[in-house]
């Protein structure tokens, strides 16, 4: 049987939210092959193609009746003379520069090689690269997972700082996050996670009879984030901390350049030469501790910013929360005296690349929760809200 390296496939008036396969016919002398590269004809938000050695799939979440082909193409062996000839499908594929938001052409450079395998989220698998205690899976890496990946309902991944690719479509149906610590009495929400990202800062400590504590400030994020810290209340005559603040990095002008995105790390310049320099791009800033006029009452600790939570899928279907928090704050407590709540953490930052997304969940960066005053005290304030960075690629 002759090989057949290319072929057109047709879809023909898809419905909305429907999947529809169609044959290929690729095949190396009789025997089915994946494509290495689709191109539909049409470059729309919403569409998600895939295909294996005998089909190709559409899913259909434009919103609009849906008519297009996509061009399918196995490459010759002349172009996998780098490897073996004997290679029926290379992983990751070699890039190739190509138009269409359903092409997985630069899978390997912006979504991973999928070398971690399918990783399928489910409070019952474990993994090298995540702990897992009950239904919370904690990362302990920098992830790169291959299509068909999947987190299911009742599941969590605290992303712990670290980063996600995955280099197919990955559906999330749980919780995907890297939130910001909780303050606890009157001791503050420390900094969140430490992994190959930045960090939100930590709160300020409430405190007995005296001023609370500010909450520590942020000095590197995007230049279109609100991070702030919430304000801890005052306890009688003794006010609460301040909240941290951020400072926008103004160089990268926020989540219009994609290397931040892609990378979480903000490029520059020196101020006295021509070196570049690079920074961890940070979350969100420390609430501040609640104040107390009486030795009985402590004020309530602030909440810890949010972190960063980088999460790349080449197809994203997110019917769950992907979420970064800030952290909340504490209740003042005692008693003979007044106390103020403390301040909420701001939330942090997402950044997310995909060259389509679907699904009914949710994207968010809230700040932390307020915590309420004692007595006469004051309630501390939330912190503010962070910033998501959704966007398409390629």
């Amino acid at each position: 049987m002759a090989s057949q390296l290319k072929s057109v496939v047709q879809f023909t008036s898809v419905a909305v939210g429907a999947t529809v396969q169609v044959a290929h016919g690729l095949n190396v002398q009789g025997l089915g092959v994946t494509p290495d590269q689709l191109l539909p004809s049409l470059d729309l938000f919403g569409v998600m193609i895939t295909a294996d050695a005998t089909n190709v799939t559409l899913i259909n979440a434009s919103g609009a009746i849906l008519t297009l082909s996509v061009l399918c193409e196995h490459w010759h062996t002349l172009e996998r003379a780098f490897g073996s000839s004997s290679v029926i499908s290379l992983s990751p594929a070699p890039f190739v520069v190509g138009g269409g938001s359903s092409s997985l052409a630069v899978a390997s450079i912006v979504y991973g090689g999928g070398q971690d395998g399918v990783a399928v989220f489910d409070g019952v698998n474990t993994f090298s690269f995540a702990s897992l205690v009950g239904s919370t899976y904690t990362l302990n890496r920098d992830i790169f997972i291959a299509d068909g990946s999947s987190c299911a309902l009742g599941v969590t991944i605290n992303a712990a700082g670290f980063k996600g690719f995955c280099n197919g479509t990955f559906t999330n149906n749980g919780t995907i996050h890297n939130d910001g610590k909780a303050a606890v009495g009157g001791t503050a929400g420390a900094a969140s996670a430490l992994g190959t990202l930045g960090v939100g800062t930590a709160g300020g400590n409430g405190r007995a009879a005296n001023t609370g504590l500010a909450g520590s400030n942020q000095s590197n994020t995007l230049g279109d984030a609100s991070a702030a810290g919430g304000a801890g209340g005052a306890g009688g005559v003794n006010a609460g901390g301040a909240g941290g603040t951020y400072t926008p990095n103004a160089t990268n002008g926020g989540g219009n350049f994609l290397t931040p995105i892609l990378t979480g790390f903000l490029f520059s310049q020196t101020s006295g030469g021509n070196q570049a320099q690079s920074t961890i791009i940070g979350g969100g800033a420390g609430g501040g501790g609640g104040g107390s006029n009486n030795a009985g009452v402590t004020g309530g600790g602030g909440g810890g910013g949010g972190g960063v939570l980088v999460w790349h899928c080449a197809y994203l279907i997110n019917n769950g929360t992907i979420r970064c928090a800030g952290g909340a704050a504490a209740n003042a407590a005692g008693a003979g005296g007044d106390g103020g709540g403390g301040g909420g953490g701001g939330g942090g930052i997402i950044l997310s690349l995909a060259a389509a997304r679907s699904g009914s969940g949710t994207m968010t960066c809230p700040g932390g929760a307020h915590g309420n005053g004692f007595g006469a005290g004051a309630n501390g304030a939330d912190g503010s809200i962070g910033h998501v960075n959704a966007f398409r690629f390629p």
